[in-house]
């Protein structure tokens, strides 16, 4: 069930001995989730057209002839608009309500802030006329496989819009709950990692490919960054960031934090270890750790040590693919630097 942001696709599949064998296809080229953000962008016009009539302004700022603007303002009106309610769209799969604040011109040369809120259920409201279209496509696929809902094992969830929580919610209701809907892969990315793996399979002669995938329910290892409590420490420090026996997938609850090595540091390297489960172990040389990545800072401006604070925060998949996120901020808050690096399998 491959619901992307331009196209909709949903593949009946068959695994047996031989491989996979496609059943059946239906979906909708022409449906994606740029339709739910178009929704409210027309929603957002409806609103602020209102808005500018409730103050006597009888003008229409969604046609470029009529709103009086330039065309560079009619274009930025246009780009602060879609990618505000993008964001709406993304912020109600995580919450029941949501307010934007969106500044656009209003007139020639004169900028306002307009407030866009909106629930969960508003939006479901204005988009139930592209999950219905969605529904159809499920039908279209079962029919051209000649299948009932029943016949289904599994469902795989795959593509950013089908994380939005009423189209789970139409998957899970059109199945039954007999069926298991698969929803605990990164559904942005699966896609883009089964090419890969066939690609790796298909053509590169050393693949391990063939080789079971692991999947971990809980962390197998403590992960953590090295560190030096100051520049008269002669050996890395283990801080803890994910414990073992934590529950997958995961993030760190807080960010572990600490100082730059001295005064005016310019280049930051910060080298991330895993602890065997367990241990206590406190100095990176000791047996237990094991080095399995690191991010490197550079171009830092001038910061005092004492006042700057480092600060690193982890995700960690089932597949034990780590993100890893390092922040340096200055004495009053405020990010200076931040960068992220991916590690594959976290040294597994």
């Amino acid at each position: 069930y491959d619901f992307g942001g331009g196209t909709f696709d949903v593949a009946i599949i068959r695994k047996d001995s031989d491989g996979f064998h496609r059943l059946g296809a239906g979906g909708d080229p022409a449906l994606g989730g740029e339709d739910f953000t178009q929704l409210l962008v027309e929603e957002f016009e409806d609103r602020l057209n209102q808005m500018l009539e409730d103050q006597g302004e009888d003008v229409d700022m969604m046609d470029e002839e009529t709103s009086g603007l330039s065309h560079e303002e009619y274009c930025k009106n246009r780009e602060q608009i879609w990618s505000n309610c993008e964001a709406l769209k993304c912020a109600l799969s995580e919450s029941e309500k949501e307010e934007v604040a969106i500044r656009v011109y209003t007139k020639p040369g004169s900028k306002q802030e307009v407030p866009f809120a909106l629930s969960r259920e508003e939006f479901e409201d204005i988009t139930a006329g592209l999950v219905e279209r969605s529904r159809k496509a499920l039908d279209e696929a079962l029919s051209s496989a000649h299948l009932t809902r029943d016949a289904i094992d599994v469902v795989i969830l795959a593509g950013g819009t089908s994380t939005i929580p009423c189209i789970r919610t139409l998957v899970e209701h059109y199945f039954g709950s007999k069926t298991p809907v698969m929803k605990d892969r990164d559904t942005a990315t699966l896609i883009a990692a089964g090419a890969a793996a066939f690609a790796d399979r298909k053509w590169n002669p050393e693949s391990t490919i063939h080789q079971r995938i692991l999947v971990y329910e809980k962390t197998i290892d403590d992960l953590g960054v090295a560190y030096k409590r100051d520049s008269s420490d002669l050996h890395y420090r283990f801080g803890l960031v994910i414990p073992a026996e934590k529950s997958l997938p995961c993030q760190s609850d807080h960010p572990c934090e600490y100082s730059l090595p001295q005064d005016g540091t310019e280049h930051l390297s910060v080298f991330f270890y895993k602890r065997k489960a367990g241990s206590t172990s406190e100095m990176t040389t000791d047996a237990d750790m094991d080095y399995i990545g690191k991010v490197e800072i550079d171009h830092l401006p001038p910061l005092k040590q004492s006042d700057a604070v480092v600060q690193v925060m982890f995700s960690l998949t089932k597949e034990y693919l780590l993100d890893a996120t390092v922040t340096v901020r200055d004495g009053q808050g405020n990010e200076v630097r931040t960068k992220s690096a991916h590690i594959s399998k976290a040294g597994v």
